[in-house]
């Protein structure tokens, strides 16, 4: 059966945690009244979430619609920064798994909710730019769990939702998958296996996943 995948980025294919918690503390660094939130905090209460959603959960009303738009481009600005400087690292295993799949020609796209630019900076650090057929930014869509951006990269290269499965690392990304109407791999980078009920597989790492057991899902 002829079918796509449709990846996430960050806990999925990279290791962006210091990147993004460092653009963190300087914005939080910045503001007034400044906030402290330790890596430990951040992982585990924050990591995975819209920086819109983080802003609004940290302070609380606080802040107009207009100053946390504000604070987003300037976290996504350093966040670039930050990943140009070697922040940033590939999930134990991805870059040979997305080799193996793009060798057996299965298209493939990102379907990220962060910027565009700090998609492309990411993989191309990582040098994963080329395998894939086109990179969608749900930045400005409805975050997961709604579908959307799901929705917009299967559509980009002409899957159908039946035929896609989605890989990712977040209870709500799993979740959004399900709205799609897709199949899904759960990584468990950033949870634990028990969180992800609702994924068709659960994977604990790269390197004992390969493309047969991709095939699997759909043999149904």
């Amino acid at each position: 059966m002829d079918f796509a995948v449709l990846w996430d980025l960050d806990g999925t294919i990279s290791d962006s945690f210091q990147c993004f918690y460092m653009a963190l503390e300087r914005i939080l660094s910045e503001q007034k009244p400044t906030i402290k939130i330790t890596p430990e905090e951040y992982k585990s209460q924050y990591f995975g979430a819209t920086f819109p959603s983080i802003l609004e959960r940290m302070y609380q009303g606080q802040l107009s619609d207009a100053q946390i738009w504000e604070l987003n481009e300037r976290y996504f600005r350093y966040s670039v920064e930050f990943a140009k400087q070697g922040t940033v690292f590939p999930i134990p295993g991805v870059g040979s798994f997305l080799e193996e799949l793009h060798a057996n020609n299965i298209r493939m796209a990102i379907a990220s909710s962060s910027t565009v630019e700090m998609i492309f900076t990411e993989l191309d650090v990582l040098g994963f730019i080329s395998y894939f057929d086109n990179i969608i930014s749900g930045n400005l869509l409805p975050s997961k769990p709604a579908p959307d951006v799901f929705q917009v990269a299967a559509a980009s290269i002409r899957a159908q939702p039946s035929h896609c499965v989605v890989i990712e690392d977040s209870v709500a990304g799993i979740t959004a998958a399900k709205n799609a109407g897709m199949r899904s791999v759960a990584v468990t980078t950033t949870n634990p296996p028990d969180k992800f009920r609702e994924a068709d597989y659960v994977v604990e790492d790269f390197r004992k996943f390969d493309l047969d057991t991709l095939k699997s899902l759909f043999s149904d």
